[in-house]
Order: structure tokens, then C-alpha cells, then sequence
């Protein structure tokens, strides 16, 4: 048996003694508890729903107006969250008028008062004997594991190495819209070598041993710079001038060497400096942007891009000097798509346009990459790891290592036997080898696949440790820094002025940037943002600067909100949002200028506002070909007001795309709305659906649809009509009058505000919220709107709520 599988087993076993599999109790049925009120229920609540909600939603719920909600079989015995849920939610339409509907009311008036007030009653009380029971079961995620996200950063923070060492775990599942909820992160022998195999990899890279890299540098001028074989390129007064390339085609153009004309292989991982001379080609008064990346070249999942910059040129030849850590054997590329190369509705063949081009482009004269580039040997992440470089090392120093980086991976005070085992562990190396720095290496592998490491520490109640590491895996993805274990040492952590500081620094920390994208990427589903291309004959103007630019755009305008405290309904409408000059054009807005993100004031002619109207969102919503008010109305039912509806009920009738303008979406739509089954939850679906109707599947404003014409070009044609009316009556032309009818309800702005409480809430702990936290998430909406709905100070009112610090 090799060490590594000996290794393997005993790990897993601990693990596996130390955590119930499933990960999670099971709620028991309620049967030695206090006595459901089944009097009331039979006397009151029951008449009154079959008076009421019966005939829709009994049993032909499939082919009437119920939508597939049943009802008539509720068991009036609550015994689990799932039938909690469920009561609430009758409890929810009926207390704000949303049911019964407004057929039932035409035909029999409004339910009475007195009767209403009957269902809430009991259903109140219902939930609160259930909740008291329930919650002494221990029923919640007991263990959570950092999933790849995390640990990548803790890795990073912890050795002071970067690199995606989780490539080879399996992705995760989602939950409740994010990738960390502890019941969905499962563990087996299989992940467990992942880890290791991972934690070997990164150990090796923190703690080289051998001599500093040699510093290489590749340059070229004038002549030097190869334009290959790829077209859209040509020559002026030697330097290499690209005009274009084909949307679908990046040109690749660095680096080239020699006669290798695919370009140079970076011959080790490690930190590089680029540097680009370059300038626009004519193109006076016009923009020119190249956008500068680093891949491995291949297709798929293993050929993904990581940007190094956007590059705004001018017409006089300018250096631009960048870092970046680039992995051994990628390529680094510089790409320009030119605008004017798209005609029509189709990117004219750039073969017989360069040959006689006179339009804009961009020219390069040089370039260098210098690298890997070391401050110090060894580097800085021996030193955090192993303290400064010694000769040799005893056994006294050794095992204080191991005690201190044990400290910091299991982000807490190590307890004695995991001492005593890591401990032994490395004599037993150390008796294998004779090598004091290779066992302690190998010791660290062993901390990196232990459950300490593995999983994120939970308790009845947190401990000042449990706290800080729960909060910086929230607000920064990653390990509690210095300054957290400081506070935490001290028991100082949980003072609520304490808390609020820290909460402060971190999220002006450049470390927030984890939470500001992946967040808000998992909440808005922004996240899937490039899985579908558009059409490129209908949508030729997309390409992945425009992806990336809508994505940045959403990411930085969440983070604006937390950061200056701004309301939260901001992300239902706003004055302002973050462009660069590709989303600015591509939006219709004037004077931006460059690739760099920036605040702008909107207009109410721009269309704009909210993040429901970005157009990362818009074109996650939609299919690429059109946009479906199903898909988006699903989305912001989901998203933004917490009320998802239920799946279609089986054999639901579909409906295709019409590419070529014969009939609108909505005329498609309300025939499918005819249809019995499908009305009852179409009404609640369609309306903020069809007001996105004004957005076309990339985002532009419009008022008529764009179809596929003769000659393979786009047209347009029939108008858009994105008029509606909410399930409670009130009507709307469009998105402006839809999102002020929500900013002038205050239920609808209170189911806003509680809808983001629970996305934050569900994020920060890793599990989902069930009913028996619903006490908890009123308080908090209450009291951010007593604050004006500050986002910055809802945090704060989260995080020291006893929900967040609680297991």
C-alpha cells in the first residue's frame, strides 16, 4: 500500500467519524409535542378555503386556473419546514389580497375580514408551536465544506500561491442559486484525493527548494512582430497593423519567436511583465480598444481566457506596461475587433477587406515579456509558510511550524490530539526521509486534507473564531486574515462595535471584489453569462468585450451600493450606473470614452436603471434568438421579489421562437395563456416579463423586433408592446411604469427587501432559510427600512443577528 493511499484512508476516516453523511438531522413528525388546534382548523380555517381556494385548487388544480397547486390535501399538521412553507405562503396571498383571485371576487365578492383574519390566526400559531419543536431537533447543516472557490483563495492567503489548484475537483452543485450550501457539498474518497493531489501541488509551490528561476526575456520590433498566418492583418512602415477580426475568430498575435508562427509557449508558471508599444491607425476622433488576454489556446472548458487588460489607444505610439501570472505553456494574446468590419448584419471577409483597407486599426510596433519575476529567493511564500530560510532545522523548530501554520489552515487553536497526530506524523516522515523541510511539507499536505482545514467550523453558537472565519468566507471567500484572528484571540470579535469596524475594513478591503462578483453573479445568474452566444446574423454586434463589459457593469454597481450605503431599491431603479465606451455605445449613451469603467448619471431617455435592465441580465434571460417574458418573468419572480413560482405541470405546451417576424411574442404568449392549466401561474409570471419586452436578447432598447430578412441580414418589423397588468390590478405601459408602481408600494418594496435578506443570509451561512428563520428575516427588513433600506448597514444588521451567528 503506498503512503498516499495510507494517507487517503485514514483521513477519510476521520472524516467520516467526526460527520453524519447526509450532513444533515431530518425534522421527526410532531407526535409527543403540544397538540395541533385542529378544533379552529375544522371550524374555520377549512370552510373557509373550501369556500375559497378549493375550486381552483383542488382536485383539477392541472385544468383549471390553479396552475398545479394543489391544495385540498394540505395536511393541517405541521410537522416539517416544506409543509411550514407551504401554510405560509397561504398565509402571505391571502393577508395582501393576491388570493383569491379576481375571477373568484367578480363572482362572489371579497372574502370577509373576519374569515381572513381566522386563516392568519391560525396559521401564525401553527408555525410557532411547529418552530419551538422543531428547532430543539438540531435540524440544520452541521458541516460545511469550503467549496473551489474558497479554496483557491485560502490557499492563496495561506501559502501566499495563486493558481486554480481546484481545477481537477468536480464542480459543484447548486443550491438554492449558489455554490456554497453546505447540504449540497457532498465528500468521498474520490474528492479527498483531490485534495491532496492539490495540496501537494501548491505545497511545492510555496516552499521551492531549489535554485531562483532564471529571469527570461522575449522581445521583438518592427519586422519582428509576426502577423502568422491568420488574415486581418498588414504592414505600415514595418510595424504589424490589424484591422480587424472575424467575430467568431480572435487574431492571435502575441507571441511570436522566430519562426514558430503560432506564437511562444510560457516556459514556466510564475508573475510576467508584458509591455506593448502601440497606437491607433488613423482612426482620428474614433476609439480604438485591444483587449489583451492570456489562455492555454484550446476550445472548451480547458481553452478558457483570463483578461489582463483593455487597452484604449491613441494616435501617438504609446508603452503600455502590465503584470500578470501566467501559467507554463499558455499563450498571451492581443485582440482588436473592429466595429466597421460588420456590415449589414454580417462581419465582411476580412481577406479582401485588409487587402485595400483605409479604415481604423491598431499598430504594433514591440512588445516584451519578461519573467518569472521573484522579488526575493526563496520567495515570499516560503517565508510565510516556513518563517525566514534556515541552514537546517530541529525538531523544536519543526513542530512550531506545524503548530502555528495549524493555527491559521484550521483557522482556529488547534486542539491538543490534532497536534499530538500532526506531530507524529512528521516524526514518521522525518524517520522515512532524514529531511526536515520535505516532512514538513509533507505534515502540511496531511493539515491541507484534514477536516479542520476541509471544513468550516460549526457550533450551537460561534465562538469568536467560528465567527471571524464565517465572516471573512462571506465577505471575502477566503480565511480570516491577521487583524480577524487578533480580534478573535482577544474575545473582542463579537462586541458589536467591534464587528461593525471589522465588517467596514473588510469590505473596503480589494479582497470584498470575491463577494461583490460572485454574489452578486449567483444571486442575478449572471454568473451563466456567456453559456448561450447570440444569434450572430440577428445579433452580429455581440462579442465577448460586450459580455465581459455587461458583466463588469452589474459587479461594479453592486459593489457601489455597499460601499456608499446607498438603498437597496436602487436595484430596482437607479440615476446612475458603470460604463465603459463598448457597453455606453452599445446602450445609446454619449461621452464615454474608454475602456475603463466609469459612474454616469442617467437619463430617463437612456432607458436605463436597476439592475433588472442591465444587460448582463437581459441576455442571461434569453435564448440568444429571442426573449421569452416566461424566462424573465421566472427570473424576477425569483430573483427579485422571492416568490419563484412552481414548475409547469407535466405536458405544458411550449413556446418555439419565430425568427422570422410573423407573430410577437405576446400574441404566442396569450394563446398559451388560454390554455387552462397554464393561466394560473402565467398571471403572476407574464407581467414583469412582458415589460422586459422592450429589451432585446442583447440588452439594446427597442421598440420593434428584429427578424431574420432575405440575404441573411437582420430586419425589423413588428412592434413591441410591453403594456401589462400586475396580479392585483394595477396597470402598466412599460419597465419606467412597472418600477415605479413596485417604489410606491410598500409591500412590494418590503418583499424586495426581504427577498435579498434571505439571498444574503443563504449565501453568508451556506444553508438555506427555512421558516423557523422567518421571525428573524422580518426583524431585519423591518429595521432596514425604519434605515432607509442601506445596504451597507443591512450587512452589519445581519451579520450581528443571532441567525448569522448561529450554526
Amino acid at each position: 500500500m503506498s503512503v498516499r493511499t495510507s494517507m487517503l484512508g485514514m483521513t477519510f476516516g476521520l472524516l467520516v467519524s467526526i460527520a453524519d453523511p447526509s450532513a444533515t438531522v431530518q425534522a421527526q413528525r410532531i407526535a409527543d409535542g403540544p397538540g395541533p388546534d385542529m378544533a379552529t382548523y375544522q371550524a374555520k380555517v377549512l370552510p373557509f378555503m373550501k369556500k375559497t381556494c378549493f375550486g381552483c385548487h383542488g382536485e383539477k388544480a392541472h385544468e383549471n386556473d390553479g396552475g398545479g397547486i394543489r391544495l385540498d390535501n394540505l395536511d393541517p399538521l405541521i410537522d416539517s419546514g416544506e409543509k411550514a412553507e407551504q401554510w405560509q405562503e397561504i398565509q402571505d396571498v391571502v393577508s395582501v389580497s393576491k388570493m383569491p383571485g379576481r375571477k373568484w371576487i367578480e363572482q362572489h365578492g371579497p372574502p370577509s375580514q373576519k374569515d381572513v383574519e381566522s386563516l392568519v390566526f391560525w396559521v401564525t400559531g401553527e408555525i410557532r408551536r411547529a418552530k419551538a419543536i422543531l428547532e430543539s431537533t438540531g435540524g440544520k447543516v452541521v458541516l460545511r465544506r469550503i467549496n473551489k472557490r474558497e479554496y483557491n483563495n485560502t490557499i492563496r492567503d495561506l501559502l501566499g500561491v495563486e493558481d486554480d489548484f481546484s481545477r481537477e475537483f468536480p464542480d459543484e452543485v447548486i443550491s438554492n442559486n449558489f455554490d456554497n450550501i453546505g447540504s449540497a457539498l457532498g465528500f468521498s474518497p474520490y474528492l479527498l484525493g483531490k485534495f491532496m493531489s492539490a495540496a501537494a501541488t501548491a505545497v511545492e509551490k510555496a516552499v521551492p527548494t531549489g535554485p531562483s528561476p532564471m529571469l527570461q526575456v522575449f522581445r521583438n520590433e518592427k519586422e519582428g512582430v509576426q502577423e502568422g498566418s491568420l488574415a486581418g492583418a498588414q504592414r505600415h512602415d514595418g510595424n504589424l497593423v490589424i484591422v480587424g477580426t472575424r467575430l467568431a475568430r480572435p487574431l492571435e498575435v502575441l507571441v511570436s519567436r522566430g519562426s514558430r508562427r503560432r506564437g511562444l509557449r510560457i516556459p514556466q508558471d510564475g508573475w510576467y511583465q508584458i509591455r506593448i508599444k502601440a497606437s491607433k491607425f488613423r482612426g482620428a476622433g474614433k476609439e480604438v480598444i485591444a483587449r489583451l488576454f492570456h489562455g492555454s489556446g484550446q476550445t472548451g472548458k480547458a481553452g478558457q481566457k483570463t483578461d489582463i487588460a483593455m487597452i484604449s489607444l491613441t494616435d501617438q505610439m504609446k508603452q503600455y506596461s502590465f503584470d500578470a501570472l501566467l501559467k507554463k505553456n499558455e499563450f498571451v494574446n492581443l485582440v482588436y475587433q473592429n466595429p466597421e468590419l460588420t456590415q449589414g448584419g454580417r462581419a465582411a471577409d476580412i481577406e479582401e477587406a485588409t487587402a485595400s483597407w483605409n479604415g481604423v486599426g491598431l499598430m504594433i510596433e514591440s512588445y516584451e515579456i519578461k519573467g518569472p519575476i521573484h522579488e526575493m529567493w526563496p520567495p515570499r511564500s516560503y517565508r510565510l509558510v516556513m518563517g525566514e530560510p534556515k541552514d537546517s532545522y530541529s525538531e523544536t523548530d519543526a513542530k512550531e511550524i506545524l503548530t502555528n501554520f495549524a493555527a491559521r489552515a484550521y483557522r482556529r487553536p488547534p486542539r491538543r490530539e490534532e497536534l499530538t497526530a500532526l506531530h507524529r506524523y512528521y516524526d514518521r516522515k522525518f524517520d522515512e526521509n532524514g529531511d526536515a523541510v520535505e516532512s514538513i511539507k509533507a505534515t502540511i499536505v496531511f493539515v491541507l486534507s484534514s477536516p479542520g482545514f476541509i471544513y468550516h467550523e460549526q457550533t450551537d453558537r460561534l465562538d469568536d473564531f467560528a465567527l471571524a472565519s464565517r465572516l471573512s468566507y462571506f465577505l471575502w471567500g477566503s480565511m480570516p486574515d491577521a487583524e480577524l484572528f487578533r480580534q478573535a484571540s482577544a474575545g473582542t470579535l463579537s462586541v458589536p462595535e467591534v464587528l461593525d469596524a471589522q465588517v467596514d475594513r473588510m469590505l473596503d478591503d480589494s479582497r470584498a471584489d470575491s463577494f461583490y462578483r460572485h454574489f452578486v453573479g449567483h444571486w442575478l445568474g449572471i454568473r451563466q453569462l456567456g453559456r448561450t452566444m447570440p444569434d450572430n446574423i440577428l445579433y452580429p454586434e455581440y462579442d465577448e468585450y460586450l459580455e465581459k463589459s455587461m458583466k463588469v457593469e452589474t459587479e461594479l454597481f453592486f459593489a457601489e451600493i455597499v460601499k456608499q450605503d446607498l438603498s437597496l431599491l436602487n436595484f430596482i431603479d437607479s440615476d446612475f450606473t458603470f460604463l465603459n465606451s463598448r457597453l455606453a455605445t452599445h446602450y445609446g449613451i454619449g461621452d464615454v470614452q474608454g475602456a475603463e469603467f466609469q459612474r454616469v448619471a442617467l437619463q430617463p431617455s437612456d432607458h436605463r436603471g436597476g439592475v433588472m435592465v442591465h444587460g448582463s441580465v437581459l441576455t442571461v434571460t434569453a435564448d440568444g434568438t429571442r426573449t421569452s417574458p416566461v424566462l424573465r418573468g421566472i427570473w424576477f419572480l425569483s430573483n427579485i421579489m422571492g416568490s419563484p413560482p412552481p414548475p409547469p405541470p407535466p405536458n405544458a405546451p411550449g413556446i418555439e421562437p419565430d425568427i422570422r417576424g410573423a407573430q410577437t411574442v405576446r400574441e404566442q404568449l396569450d394563446r398559451h395563456r388560454e390554455v387552462p392549466a397554464c393561466y394560473g401561474c402565467h398571471v403572476k409570471i407574464d407581467p414583469a416579463g412582458l415589460a422586459l419586452e422592450e429589451y432585446d436578447p442583447i440588452g439594446n432598447w427597442r421598440d420593434k423586433y428584429r427578424y431574420i430578412a432575405q440575404g441573411r441580414k437582420y430586419g425589423y418589423k413588428l412592434p413591441v408592446d410591453s403594456s401589462g397588468n400586475l396580479p392585483t390590478g394595477e396597470t402598466f405601459k412599460n419597465m419606467r411604469d412597472l418600477k415605479s408602481l413596485i417604489l410606491s408600494s410598500n409591500d412590494l418594496k418590503t418583499q424586495v427587501a426581504s427577498c435579498l435578506v434571505e439571498k444574503l443570509l443563504t449565501y453568508g451561512m451556506g444553508r438555506s432559510i427555512e421558516f423557523v428563520d422567518r421571525d428573524q428575516v422580518e426583524q431585519l427588513v423591518s429595521r432596514s427600512e425604519t434605515d432607509g433600506y442601506r445596504m451597507r448597514t443591512l450587512l452589519k444588521d445581519i451579520i450581528r443577528s443571532p441567525t448569522f451567528q448561529s450554526k
